[in-house]
Parts: C-alpha cells; structure tokens; sequence
C-alpha cells in the first residue's frame, strides 16, 4: 500500500505488516534521536550512528528503526516490523 503520493508506503506479510517507509519532505524532522517521538516512539540512544544513518534495534517490539540524514533534517524512516 502507498499513502500520500508515495510519502508513506506499508508492505504487507501474510495480512501482517512487515514494514513502513516514510520519505519525502521530513525537513521538519531533525536528524536526531529525538524525531522518534514524531514516530509515536520512546526516544533512546541509538544502535549505531552517524553522519548518514541512525538506527535502533529491538525498540518496543519493533525489530529495527533508522533514520537517514539528508543535511540536519531526517530524508527516509524505516520500521521494520516483522522480518530482518
């Protein structure tokens, strides 16, 4: 499923979901580990970070999230739900 012109797209795994990707514009969003709470999610260190990339692991029965950096400003967010 596709929501928003392409902004919000939801993949799907036996009816369940596997994955959300939010992209386009974010440049509200800071790239920071504060945007989780944009996200609806506790905000915490991340796993592994840098200029590019921020991602958590095992964050409230999620199996991953990430941020990607374009500049300050987060570009893409990724929840991955169901499979690595």
């Amino acid at each position: 499923m596709i929501f928003g012109d392409g902004d919000v797209s939801v993949e799907f795994i036996e009816g369940k979901i596997d994955e959300i990707i939010v992209k386009g514009n974010l440049a509200k969003a800071a790239y920071s580990k504060d945007s989780l709470a944009l996200l609806g999610l506790p905000v915490k260190d991340a796993t592994f970070s840098n200029k590019q990339v921020m991602r958590w692991e095992n964050i409230v029965g999620l199996l991953g999230v990430t941020l990607h950096s374009a500049g300050n400003a987060v570009s893409l967010a990724t929840v991955k739900v169901k499979t690595k």
